[in-house]
């Protein structure tokens, strides 16, 4: 007599989870160690320079095992970063203690009859400012250029260029001047601590 096997159970029978999940978690494992790994190798420059500053932090003696070259290139690339925080704060500081307002007076104040500003440019880096107008005559230009010379806020005053207007010059028509108005470009350093 042949035998028939009756499964009465309503779910199929269910494969070992557990050896899944432990071949996933060792790929993790090596996939972490193995970046990690990687991670020290690229960075060891890094990592060995703040463990010295820590030894030094704690008052253990430094000792450097770099060759003289590879010190020197390292102090090198330490004082151009070191340069460059400094010129961003210093940019930082001249941004705030730069006045348009005070430097709008300023050139108000030194501007004679006749002379019209079109175009004022500061540069933060540099601390110069390039100032663009129009005035009747070249006489007026050199005037304001003394007046600005003379002002304690501003130094290194250069007239850096000028042109006469042509005729039907919409710049001309403004101030009504006749034929010899003269368009033209001032350069000044600015003062920190200064007026403006």
């Amino acid at each position: 007599m042949n035998k028939i096997d009756i499964n009465l159970a309503s779910t199929k029978p269910r494969r070992a989870v557990f050896p899944y999940v432990l071949a996933a978690a060792s790929f993790f494992l090596v996939v972490y160690t193995s970046y990690n790994a990687y991670s020290f190798f690229n960075n060891r420059d890094i990592i060995e320079r703040y463990d010295k500053r820590m030894k030094g932090f704690a008052g253990a003696p430094q000792v450097d095992m770099r060759s003289d070259k590879e010190s020197a290139q390292t102090a090198a690339r330490d004082a151009e970063q070191q340069r460059r925080r400094v010129e961003s704060i210093n940019r930082i500081i001249a941004r705030k203690t730069f006045s348009l307002s005070r430097l709008l007076t300023e050139l108000e104040k030194r501007a004679p009859d006749g002379l019209y500003l079109v175009q004022i440019s500061p540069d933060f880096s540099g601390q110069k400012i390039t100032v663009s107008g129009v005035a009747r005559s070249m006489n007026e230009v050199l005037q304001f250029v003394d007046r600005l010379s003379s002002s304690g806020s501003l130094k290194e005053v250069y007239l850096i260029k000028h042109s006469g207007t042509e005729k039907g010059n919409a710049a001309k028509a403004a101030i009504n001047a006749g034929d010899d108005a003269v368009l033209f470009s001032i350069s000044a350093g600015y003062v920190i601590g200064g007026v403006l």
